[in-house]
Order: C-alpha cells, then sequence, then structure tokens
C-alpha cells in the first residue's frame, strides 16, 4: 500500500496504525514522489491527502488514472476539505479527521478480504520503506 501525506503529524501515526493492522506501507510525502515511488512498484491501493504541495492528491488521482497499469489501482482520498467538484478520479473519499477504523473499513471494502494491503508481486522492489 502507498501512504501519500506530507503532514507528518498524520502520515507517521496513520502508517503505524495501517502496519499495526497487518499493511505493508511504502511512504510518499506528495503526489510527484508517489508517482516516482510508482514507478518501480504497483502497489495494491493508495492512501493520499487531497492538499500536499508539488502535486496534490486530486492530480495525482487524475495521473494514475491515465496510465494503463496504474488506472485500476483503489485510492481513498482524504481531506480536511469537503469533497472535490467534478470528475472522482477516487474510489472512497473520506473527511478529515479519519480514524484507522475507517481507513481499514473503505480498505476492506475495495481490496476484499484475500488482500492484505501488500505491495503486489509485479514492480516489487523488495525495498520496505
Amino acid at each position: 500500500m502507498l501512504l501519500v501525506e506530507d503532514d507528518p503529524d498524520m502520515r507517521e501515526p496513520l502508517q503505524l496504525l495501517l502496519e499495526d493492522a497487518g499493511y505493508r506501507v511504502i511512504v510518499a510525502e506528495d503526489g510527484a514522489a508517489a508517482l516516482t515511488a510508482m514507478g518501480s512498484l504497483r502497489p495494491d491501493a493508495v492512501v493520499t491527502d487531497w492538499s500536499m504541495p508539488v502535486m496534490d492528491g486530486v492530480a495525482l488521482c487524475r495521473r494514475m488514472r491515465q496510465e494503463a497499469r496504474l488506472a485500476t489501482v483503489p485510492v481513498v482520498l482524504m481531506s480536511a476539505s469537503s469533497l472535490p467538484p467534478g470528475v472522482a478520479w477516487w474510489d472512497v473519499f473520506l473527511p478529515k479527521p479519519v480514524s484507522i477504523d475507517q481507513v481499514e473499513q473503505a480498505l476492506h471494502t475495495l481490496l476484499g478480504s484475500s488482500n492484505d494491503g501488500r505491495v503486489g508481486e509485479q514492480g516489487d522492489t523488495g525495498d520496505e520503506q
């Protein structure tokens, strides 16, 4: 799973909670860094903030949907703002503050019980970040 969040006060606890829930988590601090990370891996899911520097979460979702290899990766978009208008490039929107239960439920819905959120074998570098 790829967690994209620029705020370390949100990113670090969420990463720890997801790891405690059994997910293998790769982190990126913004959308551009996330795209770079996805150059060498195809995550089973992306959990991303909306408002970030360099490239925001909505732009990240749009870019993912335009790349055939990433177009079907499920995306959970989190934001303290209201739901962004226009085309929904993401699969689930969660208003901040979010609880780990909300994120886990969204991932369970998107991935099903047979998928545990680990980085997919295709493109798995074996590097845990």
